[in-house]
Formats: structure tokens, sequence, C-alpha cells
């Protein structure tokens, strides 16, 4: 009870100072900065994380702003339909990134099932991969990118959090962006579906 407290507290905190300010919080970008953060993305691509930095903005909010064939998004709610849609591509790699530190899982996204005891989402048992617990209920916004990267085109689908950053991303592997490719067929399959959603942001 009191670690629940404490959460909300946290998350409070976090969306209060946006809306004192006038500002959708810290999953939408005010119409007011979109244009600048976009000719600053567009100017200088990089990594999501880094140029959210820079902008003195959350990466949910940097998603949320740039043209629609390199970024859109969805609720959290959509958690079940995206990750079973996940599970169509022949490959895949996750990315975790905190506090500088990178971790990445190569391997087909697991099947799992909501716990009967917790709010976890368990994911189903491999010998290989990634596995785990996860907590779609704490997922507030979900994107499908195409961003550049170095020399090359990330495809990928980003899990949000309440404070606007990314918990983790799974992207199609370097060597199966190539046109015509079965997994990146797959992540079109995805994007679709996300497409088809209603959209998180104005």
């Amino acid at each position: 009870m009191v670690a629940k407290f404490i959460s909300i507290v946290m998350v409070w905190a976090v969306l209060t100072p946006a809306l004192a300010a006038g500002t959708p919080g810290p999953l939408c970008l005010a119409p007011a900065r979109a244009e600048a953060v976009r000719a600053a993305w567009s100017g200088a691509p990089g990594r999501l994380l880094e140029v959210a930095q820079r902008e003195a903005i959350t990466e949910a909010q940097l998603l949320s702003v740039l043209p629609p064939e390199q970024s859109v998004g969805t609720g959290g709610e959509a958690f079940d339909a995206v990750w079973q849609s996940l599970q169509a591509w022949p490959e895949s790699l996750t990315l975790i990134e905190r506090s500088g530190q990178l971790f990445e899982v190569l391997g087909r996204i697991p099947s799992g099932e909501p716990s009967k005891v917790s709010r976890f989402f368990n994911l189903g048992d491999q010998s290989h991969g990634l596995s785990g617990h996860l907590r779609p209920d704490l997922v507030t916004a979900i994107y499908v990118t195409e961003l550049p990267g170095r020399g090359r085109t990330e495809h990928g689908v980003q899990f949000i959090d309440a404070a606007g950053g990314v918990v983790f991303g799974v992207y199609v592997p370097n060597e199966q962006a190539a046109a015509g490719n079965e997994t990146l067929a797959a992540f079109r399959a995805t994007r679709k579906l996300v497409e088809e959603l209603p959209r998180l942001c104005p």
C-alpha cells in the first residue's frame, strides 16, 4: 500500500509541473514547441534519448512531433494487440537502456499471459532470448518508429512509461532490414496495426 502511494506521488510530481505550464504533459509536446523541435531533429538526427535530452523534453514528446513516416503512436492500452503482433516477427532485437548502460537481447518475442496473483504479464518460458515479467499497466504509450541511424533506418517499437521515457524497444535486427525481408514485412504489419488504432497525441 505504501509503495503504491509513493508511485502515485512520483507520477504526480512528474505531471504537475507540465500541467501547470499549460503543456499536455510528458507524453505530448505543446504545439508551440513542435516546429522548433522538429527542426532540431531534422538538422541533427541521432539517438532518440540524446536528442530529447538536448531539447529538454521527454522521448515521448519528441516522438509525438516527428513526421508520421518516422513515428506513429497510440496509447498503452494497445499493449496486448501490439505484443501479439511482435510475436509474428521471425527475429527481433530488444534494447533496454538505463543510466548509460545498453542491454541487447536477440531472439523472437515470446508469448505471455497475465499473472493470476499480480499485475505482471509473464513471458513464456524458453531456453534463450527474451524472458521475464512485464507490467503492461505501466505502459502509457507505444510508438512504431522508422528513425535515421548510423547510415541506415532503424525500425522499432518503443514502449513508453508515464514519465515519457522509453522503457524498452523492440527492433528489426540490422541484418534483417533489407527490403523484402520477412522481418521487415512483419514490422510493416505491426506499423499498420498501430496506424489503425486511436492516436495518442493530436
